[in-house]
């Protein structure tokens, strides 16, 4: 019987698989939002080709976590330096 890789029995227990866990680790996904015509903000997290709504990530990583904060705070930093006289 071979030896499973060591992520496989803590990140199979989530749902992540190793690619998944490999993008996130490497920062190969990120956030985009998408606005409708109404004003409406979805956020969404995408390597390119597939994306997921954020709110909707059943089983998000640290890495997850530490993009949509980063994400939020550079957010939150240009609506505050938005109005301000440069």
């Amino acid at each position: 019987m071979t030896k499973q890789p060591i992520w496989k029995n803590k990140y199979d227990k989530m749902g992540v698989t190793a690619h998944e866990l490999y993008m996130r680790q490497n920062q190969q996904c990120w956030l985009t939002v998408e606005v409708t015509a109404d004003g409406s903000a979805t956020i969404f997290c995408t390597d390119g080709e597939e994306r997921a709504r954020l709110c909707q990530m059943l089983n998000p990583t640290i890495e997850c976590m530490q993009c949509a904060a980063a994400f939020m705070e550079q957010t939150i930093e240009h609506e505050i330096n938005r109005g301000r006289p440069k």
